[in-house]
């Protein structure tokens, strides 16, 4: 079995004249074909220069939030002083002795203790139970006796059932905190 190689031969009566469209390579051939010519290595360019510019500005912002106290940090006491803003400065000057001489901000943990939460919380839930809003937020205000029922505000202190739910020891916590 013989195996025939093809030969660029050429047949009689052709000329040594290329025709044109051999001259492009195939990609060529498509985009003129359909009219839209299509560079690559401009895009590929450009998307890298995107990317870095955007790189660039991600890591480059110059003002970096620092956590002042983490949710999971234990801290006894943690202040950091800011700078007071024009109105205060002004009350400052005007009321001499009554505001406090810095501005500034201020986490502790150990402000309330654990136990006093929870009672803080069992006050809160006893006085709630005895009202409810209708819609929204309902309100306990201990101070005043404000307590939301249904659409209006009654006073908790008036009522025949708070006299039960609320005892010395729970306005003896409430007071302290």
């Amino acid at each position: 079995m013989t195996v025939k190689q093809r030969t660029n031969r050429k047949s009689p009566g052709s000329t040594n004249a290329v025709p044109r469209s051999d001259t492009r390579n195939g990609s060529e051939r498509e985009s003129a074909r359909s009219g839209i010519r299509i560079d690559w290595r401009r895009i590929i360019t450009r998307m890298l220069m995107m990317t870095a510019i955007m790189v660039a500005v991600y890591f480059s912002k110059a003002n970096k939030t620092v956590q002042f106290a983490k949710q999971d940090e234990e801290i006894g006491k943690k202040f950091v002083e800011i700078s007071c803003s024009e109105d205060y400065a002004e009350e400052l000057r005007q009321f001499r002795g009554c505001t406090p001489r810095k501005c500034g901000r201020m986490v502790s943990d150990s402000l309330i203790k654990p136990g006093e939460v929870a009672a803080l919380r069992n006050i809160a839930e006893r006085g709630l139970a005895l009202g409810g809003s209708s819609g929204g937020a309902s309100i306990l205000d201990l101070h005043s006796g404000a307590l939301s029922q249904g659409n209006a505000f009654v006073n908790i202190y008036k009522l025949e059932t708070s006299r039960k739910i609320f005892t010395g020891e729970d306005f003896k916590i409430y007071s302290i905190c």
